[in-house]
């Protein structure tokens, strides 16, 4: 048979009366969540959810994995944390019949619910504020001591089984708990990831188990209590506090490792040796955590270094720690532990009480000897004057003899009154097998209605749980195409950045490029001192339109060949009117003229402008605000539509939910008053049998007196009493 799936849970816990043995529960309400259904928390091996019992809140703990054993181990467990009491523990039932799913038992765990927040939320939070830290690591590291010396190991000390209420640390997750009685025994996981030692597998299983997660979260906790900027440089996921599986395999390239053995602190760098040499040791060779390693950072600590050592040098806080718990001797104490309470029935009084003092036959036969004497006469007369009389008479003589003794037997007192009590004790008992038969009738008509009250209950809760899962598709479907939608505002919002930013760029390119212009514009070429340019050749240039280094752009020289003859014909590229060919301006005066325009263009681009001018940049950045600003709009409407489409959909089946838990509990009414009914006339006839029980008991105490009454203790009696004198 297939283990129960988190829905199969969900749906069975729906009804807490049908699917709970335990009685406390069965009175409990599911807390459910947006959709009307239990609210279920999902771990690695189980899921939980919360139920409210009479004010008082528990978590109902339903495995999604399970072994054979793990019955007995919790067995072992919680006998051995209730004779331990620890303050870090919270309390917990393991229930063999804990929940009905679909017609068959499973196991639970009943715990005390814990409202408290999780080691890495409160780390968190916290990060302000050093002394929390080191609070919560010196709290660790007592928590650790303790368990050790109660040779306790948890298993998987990890920052989701550590939750701090109000300051104070709590453990919860005993699934992987080591206690004494459990030696030998394989280990059914092996914890988180991130807390445990690469090497460990199922055979580690002992005290020692805790030893490298308790040496990873307290040099954690510490390192942040003296820099809480590691939390956000070196912490690589949610999913530890500072170290993670990656770093106990490569601690060579470990930022993390790097960043402890950089702790400005002289006795952090061998506390981090030590924490990398536990990377390749076995489990069970890593030592106990000594928090004397941090004594010049906790002075305050030192007291639980004592401990933690093995000094035994403490008060009397040390003594009630290791002595064994007073319990308080109550009368309800008392009461469980003398004889077990046992229900007076009638075997017990017949045992226990003093018998009735016994009857006897003490009338005396004068009538019954007189007739025996003449009939021996009778027989000794026939024996003379009759000696061939035979047996038949004799014996026929016998019986009529008998049968008169019988008839005065039943005639005496005492024997009408042993006839009486035996005919009233079967009346009786034939009285009590009917009680019992109609108390069996009425059992299975009670067992009738609670399967007719689970089916019509069930059929109530299929309907609601469908009309759930229809809203909830309908609200997916509308997130669905909500988040298409903020998408496509995603990709046009970085579309948009992008252009800006191009834009941007090439306004300040060409904005340089129009100061490189204007400042080449000033160095006129007539004043110019350039090899080979003579007045001559400026005029020719000049009249060419080339006055000003602004005015080159490049230089082109092409290569003619004619008559088996090559010239070379340069080319001078002129800011805006293309290329021209002065006369004289061979390749190499036209490249002495490139020259002279780029040494001036070299030298002044040092000096260009590496920012667009306020103006033209916010004219820029405004034209695509507003084209933000419009996909802001359209975000915020989209949001907006489907809330109201959301809130749409919960009125939409709101009314029919309603009117399904209206009918429940029309139902579950019902069925009350029926069972009330069926209840009360249980009852009276557990009352009438007990009283004929009773009775019954009274009826026996009395026949018991008349053991000695019988015909062959009056056919005795007639034997040995004397005759008349």
């Amino acid at each position: 048979m297939p283990w129960p799936t988190m829905t199969d849970f969900q749906e069975a816990i729906q009804n807490p009366r049908f699917c709970f043995a335990d009685v406390e529960l069965q009175q409990g309400v599911p807390e459910t969540d947006t959709l009307g259904l239990p609210k279920a928390i999902s771990g690695n091996f189980a899921v939980v959810f919360p139920v409210i019992c009479n004010g008082k809140k528990w978590a109902v703990r339903c495995f999604s994995t399970y072994h054979q054993d793990q019955g007995r181990r919790y067995e072992l467990i919680s006998d051995y944390l209730k004779s331990r009491r620890l303050p870090w523990m919270v309390g917990f039932q393991f229930l063999n019949q804990g929940i009905r799913v679909k017609g068959q038992w499973y196991p639970i765990l009943k715990m005390e619910w814990v409202g408290g927040e999780t080691l890495t939320t409160y780390i968190e939070k916290s990060l302000g504020d050093p002394k929390a830290i080191s609070s919560v690591a010196e709290q660790f590291a007592n928590m650790v001591t303790s368990l050790r010396m109660h040779n306790i190991a948890h298993g998987d000390l990890q920052h989701g089984n550590i939750l701090v209420v109000n300051g104070d640390i709590r453990l919860i997750d005993y699934d992987g708990m080591f206690v004494p009685g459990l030696e030998g025994e394989s280990s059914h996981e092996l914890g988180h990831r991130n807390y445990q030692c690469p090497r460990r597998t199922g055979a580690d299983f002992g005290t020692y188990l805790d030893n490298f997660s308790a040496w990873v979260i307290y040099v954690s906790l510490i390192a942040l209590s003296i820099d809480a900027t590691l939390w956000a440089r070196v912490r690589q996921s949610d999913e530890c506090i500072l170290l993670s599986r990656d770093d106990f395999e490569n601690p060579a390239s470990s930022e993390a490792m790097r960043a402890l053995d950089r702790m400005p602190h002289s006795y952090f760098p061998p506390v981090a040796s030590l924490l990398h040499s536990f990377f390749y040791s076995n489990v069970a060779n890593i030592p106990p955590l000594d928090v004397s390693h941090f004594l010049p950072a906790l002075p305050n600590t030192r007291q639980a270094s004592n401990v933690a050592t093995g000094s035994q040098s403490g008060g009397a806080a040390w003594v009630l720690d290791h002595i064994e718990p007073k319990t308080p001797v109550h009368a309800a104490w008392v009461l469980d532990h003398i004889e077990p309470k046992t229900p007076v029935h009638a075997a017990w009084v017949l045992d226990h009480i003093e018998p009735k003092t016994p009857v006897h036959i003490d009338t005396s036969p004068v009538l019954e000897r007189l007739v025996m004497t003449g009939f021996a006469a009778i027989l000794f007369l026939l024996a003379f004057v009759a000696p061939a009389i035979s047996v038949f008479t004799v014996g026929s003589g016998l019986a009529v003899l008998l049968a008169f003794f019988y008839h005065r037997f039943r005639s005496l007192q005492v024997v009408s009154g042993k006839i009486r009590l035996q005919s009233s004790l079967q009346n009786i008992q034939v009285q009590i097998e009917r009680l019992d038969n109609a108390m069996k009738r009425l059992s299975d008509d009670k067992n009738k209605l609670d399967s007719r009250e689970e089916q019509k209950v069930n059929e109530v809760n299929t309907r609601r749980q469908a009309l759930a899962m229809t809203a909830k598709n309908e609200t997916d479907s509308i997130d669905w195409n909500l988040d298409r939608r903020l998408r496509w505002v995603s990709s046009t919002r970085q579309t948009l950045g992008r252009e800006e930013t191009n834009e941007i760029s090439q306004a300040l390119t060409n904005f340089q490029n129009q100061f490189l212009a204007n400042q080449l514009a000033r160095y006129d070429l007539a004043r110019a001192r350039i090899t080979g340019i003579g007045v001559e050749m400026k005029r020719r240039l000049s009249a060419a339109g080339v006055r000003t280094a602004a005015d080159i752009i490049d230089v082109r020289v092409m290569q003619t060949t004619r008559g088996g003859y090559s010239s070379s014909t340069a080319y001078l590229e002129i800011q805006g009117r293309g290329r021209i060919h002065v006369d004289g301006i061979g390749p190499e005066k036209a490249l002495d003229l490139l020259a002279w325009r780029r040494g001036l263009e070299s030298a002044m681009r040092a000096r260009l402008p590496l920012l667009l001018p306020q103006p033209d940049e916010s004219a820029i950045r405004s034209k695509y605000q507003s084209r933000r600003q419009s996909l802001d709009r359209q975000e915020a409407d989209g949001k907006q539509d489907a809330r109201q489409m959301k809130d749409a959909v919960q009125v939409k089946y709101r009314g029919e939910q309603d009117r399904l838990a209206t009918q429940l509990k029309s139902i579950q009414g019902q069925f009350t008053r029926e069972r009330l009914g069926l209840d009360q006339q249980l009852n009276e006839i557990k009352k009438l049998l007990s009283e004929k029980n009773w009775e019954l008991a009274g009826q026996k105490r009395e026949l018991v007196a008349y053991r000695g009454v019988s015909f062959a203790s009056y056919l005795k009696h007639i034997l040995s009493s004397r005759g008349p004198s």
